[in-house]
């Protein structure tokens, strides 16, 4: 499952969607509501002939928020490394990390200790994907990620 909607390429604010393909079930239609609602958001996309940590750090220094989806099964998954790199690499560049609980998701120590002072959302306080995308909104760093209406 993907995105309805090709990834944010610009030089505006954007939302950077950091998800393991084990939870596109769940964060797709949240990305779908967001970029419905006129928000910028950029989500990896598999490009050939492309290094994969060239085009998601070039993204990371560039977006305004970093939005890190976690649940049980992303922190046993073969992405855990990535979430570990990309969230680290987003806090040292200053960017807004905002770590979203799709579930009842224990961190393992390393990834807990970078998250514990960041502000968090949980999925599940929302009564689906629009609901949540709209809570998102009232968020003020997305305020900067929104194109403005012509």
């Amino acid at each position: 499952m993907k995105p309805a909607f090709h990834p944010y390429e610009g030089s505006e604010p954007y939302i950077f969607a950091w998800y393991s393909p084990e939870d596109a079930e769940t964060v797709v239609p949240i990305l779908d509501a967001l970029n419905r609602a006129g928000y910028r958001v950029w989500y990896y996309r598999v490009q050939a002939g492309h290094r994969r940590e060239n085009i998601v750090a070039e993204h990371i220094i560039h977006c305004s928020v970093f939005l890190l989806f976690l649940s049980r099964s992303s922190v046993n998954s073969e992405n855990l490394d990535d979430c570990y790199i990309e969230s680290s690499y987003a806090r040292h560049k200053k960017r807004v990390v905002i770590p979203v609980y799709l579930d009842a998701v224990e961190l393992p120590p390393g990834l807990e200790m970078g998250l514990h002072v960041v502000q968090h959302m949980r999925f599940s306080d929302y009564s689906g994907s629009d609901h949540f995308a709209l809570a998102l909104q009232y968020e003020e760093s997305f305020k900067l990620c929104k194109a403005s209406e012509s």
